[in-house]
């Protein structure tokens, strides 16, 4: 099979993931898909096309599988769902942190070698998680926030909260979609 790149693929990487996909990581034309079987390419959708790809790493966390791409400021991070392709990318706090290396260590700790030190992000389970939640009246538009949730059900379909201020009751489903305000 003859493989067609393209003209001024400054690959940075290559990774093979369990489906036996091939990603190619490029300096400035982001990331591409390498078809073993066809030899053609494609680049991968991400949202900013000319991000710098430094490298890729594979990580198991709550029983899923990412690839982890480190990149430039235009992203920082991004964790690829191997199963799905759907993906979710990180920036910087100050949008100048590059994400050079990853390494994924025997505790499933991924560490992350930056311009700016070291980073971990522990794969122990944390103890809460923060859901944000914008209250939505019934014609489906933001509530004042300030009103606070004086109480909090949850149901086999979902959630129930309730607020004093602004009154109302209000009904989630479990992905926080609101079905239902009285």
């Amino acid at each position: 099979v003859e493989f067609t790149l393209g003209q001024d693929m400054n690959i940075h990487d290559m990774y093979f993931d369990n489906k036996g996909r091939c990603w190619l990581a490029t300096w400035g034309k982001g990331i591409f898909l390498l078809d073993l079987l066809t030899g053609s390419t494609r680049q991968f959708p991400l949202s900013v096309k000319d991000i710098v790809a430094f490298n890729f790493n594979s990580w198991t966390f709550n029983g899923k599988k990412y690839i982890i791409v480190c990149s430039d400021a235009h992203y920082s991070l991004i964790l690829i769902d191997e199963e799905t392709l759907a993906y979710k990318s990180y920036l910087s706090e100050s949008n100048t942190t590059l994400v050079l290396r990853s390494f994924v260590d025997r505790d499933n700790n991924l560490w992350l070698a930056t311009n700016n030190g070291a980073k971990v992000v522990s794969a122990a389970p944390p103890l809460y998680e923060i859901i944000p939640i914008i209250y939505k009246n019934k014609n489906n538009l933001p509530e004042n926030e300030n009103s606070g949730v004086y109480a909090i059900k949850e149901v086999s379909n979902g959630f129930w909260i309730s607020k004093r201020y602004n009154g109302g009751i209000y009904q989630y489903d479990k992905n926080w979609q609101l079905k239902n305000f009285r």
